[in-house]
C-alpha cells in the first residue's frame, strides 16, 4: 500500500514554499480541466481520449488520497516514478487488469508532460518560436504545410511541451517561412541537442592529432584477425588457465600471474571468452594480452605487399606463431612506422611474448605439442624447447634496443590543453557541471532527463573522487554491508574492497572507505530518487549506474567512458573531449601544480604507488623548481 503520510508531508512542504514565494500552487482541479481541453477540441466536446485521461488521473488521486482542491506536488515531479509504481500496486489490489493499468499509466505520463507546460517557463527555443509565430501572423496549419512539420508538433514546441528531435532537419524551412535568420531557432536549442553539421554551428568536429592519425591509418591499411577458430580458442583457454591458476600444473615465474575479479566488478569486455574463467571471474590482464596477440595474428594474414606477414588464415590460427622471432620483430617495426615511432605498446607486446617464451616458466616453452601447429618454425634436429629458448634470447636483445628508443607517440595532454592553459582547470570542470545543470531536460522527456541526471552524477563523483571509470561503473548501491556506494543520514560514503582496484601493491591494497564531500549529495540523491528508476524501467539491479533498455542489469554499464568524452567535448569550450584517464591526469596535474611534491595525496586519489606517481609527474616539480630558482636569482640581483 501507499505511504500517504509521506506524500502528504512532501505536498505540505511544496504548498508552504509556494506560499512563501507569493505564487499560487496548481491544483488537481486545474489539471483535470486541462486534460479536458488538451485534445484541441472545444470544451463541450468531451472526447473518449479526454475522458480516459481524466479517469486515469482520478484513479491516481484516489490511490494517493488526493482531492481537486489539493496542490499538485512532487508526485508529478522528482517523485513521479515512485508514485506511479505505488499506483500500480494499488490498482493490483483493486483487481484491475494489466492492460488497463498500463493504459492509465500512459495517460498519467501525458498529464505529467501537460503539467510541465503549466509549471515551467518556456524554454529559449519555445519562446523564440512563439514570438516568431506571433510576429509573422501566420496560422499553424500554413506553417505546417510549408515546413513539413505537423501543426500539433508546432503547437507543442511553441508551448514548451516538446523540443525538436529528428525533425530539427526541417528547422531551416520553418525559419524561412517565419522570415528569420538562418540558425535563429536552431541556436536557441539546448546545448545537449544534436545539431545538424554545418548549420548554425561550426561544421568541423574538434579532434586531436592522435585520433586523426588513427582514423587515417585504419582507413589506409586496415587489418584484423578473422574469427578465432576452435583450436586457437582452446590454446588460449589453456594459457588462461595457466596464467590465472593459484597453483598451476606447469612451472610459472613468480610475477607472471594474471589476477582476476568477479564479473560484477569489471566493465564488460569483448570478446568475453578470452578473459572469462570457468568460475565466472574476469581477468583484465588476459583481455589486454589478447588484444595485442590478436593484432599480431591479424598482421600475419596481411599481404606482404602491404607490409604484412603473408601467411594464410590456417597458418595463423595458433599461438605457436609467437615463437617466430623474425616475424615478431617485423611486426613491431611495421607498427612503429604506422604509429610514427616506437611506443610503449611495442614494449608491452614484447614483454608478453618474452614471458611466454621464458626458458623456465614460459607457457609456450612448456607446450611442445604446439610444434605441430607451426612445423615450419623448427629447424631440423632442434626440439621445441630449444627453439623457444633461442627465440627468447633474440627477442630479449631486440627488446633492449626498443627500450632505448621507445617513447609515447601521442600527447596525453593534447585534449586537455584548453583547460591547462587557463591556469585553473578545476574551475573549468565545475563550470562544465554548471552548464550541465542548466541544460537539464524537462520532465516531459523522462528518459533524456534520467540520462542527463546520470551524466551529472558521474561527473560529480569524478570531481569528488577520481576513480577509474571501470571502478565507478561497477559500483553497487544500497544500504547493506556488501554495497559500495551507501547513503547515510550525513551524506554519501564509498566502501570498496581491495579486489576492485588495480593489481599490485598500491595505496588501495586494503580497499577504500571514505566519506564523499557534501557537494555530491544533491546530484546523487536526485539521480537515485528519479533518474535511476526511469532507466531501470522496473528492472532490479544492484549497480548504481544504469544503462538503456538493452542494458543487462547484472553487468556494469559499458558506455560511460564514451559518454564522458562526449560530455567534455559538449560542455567545455574548444575541447575535443577526453575520457577517464585524461580526467584523472588533469586533476593530478592541477593538484601538483599548486602542491609541488605532494605525491602521497595524488597516489591516494589515483590508487597508485607513490613511486609511480613521482616518476610520472616529476616534470611538474621541475617546472616549479625553475620558477623558484628564478625568483631566488632575481632577489640576489636586487641585493
Amino acid at each position: 500500500m501507499l505511504d500517504r503520510d509521506n506524500y502528504n508531508h512532501v505536498d505540505a512542504q511544496d504548498s508552504s514554499s509556494a506560499a512563501q514565494s507569493g505564487t499560487s500552487a496548481l491544483t488537481y482541479g486545474t489539471l483535470l480541466a486541462g486534460l479536458r481541453t488538451s485534445t484541441g477540441e472545444a470544451d463541450a466536446a468531451d472526447t473518449a481520449v479526454s475522458r480516459n485521461r481524466r479517469t486515469a488521473l482520478r484513479r491516481f488521486m484516489r490511490a494517493l488520497d488526493k482531492h481537486e482542491s489539493d496542490a499538485v506536488g512532487q508526485e508529478f515531479a522528482e517523485g513521479f516514478v515512485a508514485a506511479v509504481n505505488a499506483y500500480r500496486e494499488w490498482e493490483a489490489t483493486q483487481g484491475t487488469a494489466g492492460p488497463t493499468v498500463r493504459s492509465r499509466c500512459s495517460h498519467l505520463r501525458y498529464a505529467q508532460r501537460l503539467l510541465a507546460g503549466f509549471r515551467a517557463p518556456p524554454s529559449s527555443f519555445a519562446h523564440a518560436l512563439d514570438e516568431a509565430i506571433k510576429a509573422s501572423g501566420r496560422e499553424l496549419t500554413w506553417l505546417a504545410q510549408k515546413s513539413s512539420i505537423g501543426a500539433v508538433t508546432l503547437g507543442q514546441w511553441r508551448r514548451g511541451l516538446a523540443s525538436p528531435g529528428s525533425l530539427r532537419k526541417h528547422l531551416p524551412k520553418l525559419e524561412a517561412c517565419l522570415g528569420l535568420k538562418a540558425g535563429a531557432l536552431l541556436n536557441a536549442l539546448p546545448i545537449r541537442a544534436v545539431r545538424a553539421v554545418g548549420y548554425g554551428v561550426e561544421g568541423r568536429a574538434r579532434t586531436t592529432e592522435f585520433r586523426e592519425r588513427l582514423r587515417v591509418r585504419m582507413s589506409e591499411a586496415p587489418f584484423s584477425l578473422c574469427e578465432a577458430t576452435e583450436s586457437l580458442r582452446a590454446e588460449w583457454r589453456e594459457l588462461l588457465t595457466f596464467k590465472t591458476a593459484d597453483i598451476p600444473r606447469l612451472h610459472r615465474e613468480r610475477r607472471a600471474k594474471w589476477n582476476s575479479k568477479p564479473t560484477r566488478m569489471c566493465k564488460p569486455m569483448q570478446p568475453a571468452w578470452c578473459c572469462t574463467l570457468d568460475n565466472g571471474r574476469v581477468s583484465a590482464s588476459a583481455h589486454a594480452a589478447w588484444v595485442q596477440v590478436r593484432q599480431y595474428l591479424g598482421w600475419l594474414q596481411l599481404d606482404e605487399r602491404r607490409g604484412g606477414g603473408g601467411l594464410s588464415q590456417e597458418q595463423t590460427q595458433t599461438l605457436a606463431r609467437l615463437a617466430d622471432a623474425k616475424r615478431v620483430i617485423a611486426f613491431v617495426r611495421w607498427r612503429a612506422e604506422r604509429a610514427g615511432g616506437l611506443n610503449m605498446g611495442a614494449v608491452t607486446f614484447l614483454h608478453q611474448v618474452n614471458s611466454l617464451l621464458h626458458p623456465r616458466g614460459g607457457w609456450l616453452t612448456q607446450a611442445p605439442s604446439l610444434a605441430k601447429a607451426a612445423p615450419d618454425l623448427l629447424a631440423e634436429g632442434r626440439t621445441w624447447a630449444e627453439h623457444c629458448a633461442q627465440t627468447f634470447e633474440r627477442l630479449k636483445d631486440f627488446t633492449r634496443t626498443v627500450l632505448q628508443s621507445a617513447k609515447p607517440t601521442r600527447d596525453v595532454e593534447e585534449a586537455l590543453r584548453p583547460l591547462l592553459d587557463t591556469g585553473n582547470p578545476v574551475a573549468v570542470l565545475y563550470d562544465m557541471l554548471t552548464r550541465m545543470e542548466r541544460d537539464m531536460p524537462p520532465p516531459s522527456q523522462p528518459v533524456r532527463r534520467a540520462t542527463h541526471q546520470r551524466d551529472i552524477a558521474l561527473v560529480t563523483l569524478l570531481l569528488a573522487n577520481p576513480l577509474r571509470i571501470g571502478q565507478l561503473c561497477a559500483l553497487e548501491f544500497g544500504a547493506g554491508s556488501d554495497h559500495n556506494l551507501r547513503r547515510h543520514d550525513d551524506g554519501w560514503r564509498l566502501h570498496c574492497e581491495a579486489e576492485r582496484f588495480k593489481n599490485g601493491t598500491t595505496t588501495m591494497t586494503k580497499g577504500l572507505r571514505v566519506e564523499l564531500d557534501a557537494s555530491v549529495t544533491p546530484a546523487l540523491d536526485r539521480y537515485v530518487n528519479e533518474g535511476r528508476h526511469v532507466l531501470l524501467a522496473g528492472r532490479r539491479s544492484k549497480l548504481f549506474f544504469a544503462g538503456g533498455w538493452r542494458w543487462d542489469p547484472t553487468r556494469p554499464c559499458e558506455n560511460l567512458e564514451d559518454r564522458l568524452q562526449l560530455l567534455t567535448a559538449r560542455y567545455i569550450p574548444e575541447c575535443a573531449g577526453f575520457r577517464g584517464h585524461g580526467w584523472r591526469h588533469l586533476l593530478a596535474t592541477a593538484w601538483l601544480t599548486e602542491h609541488p611534491g605532494d605525491y602521497g595525496t595524488v597516489a591516494d586519489l589515483l590508487g597508485d604507488t607513490v613511486k609511480t606517481v613521482a616518476e610520472k609527474y616529476r616534470h611538474i616539480e621541475r617546472a616549479t623548481s625553475v620558477k623558484r630558482f628564478g625568483a631566488w636569482a632575481r632577489a640576489k640581483r636586487s641585493k
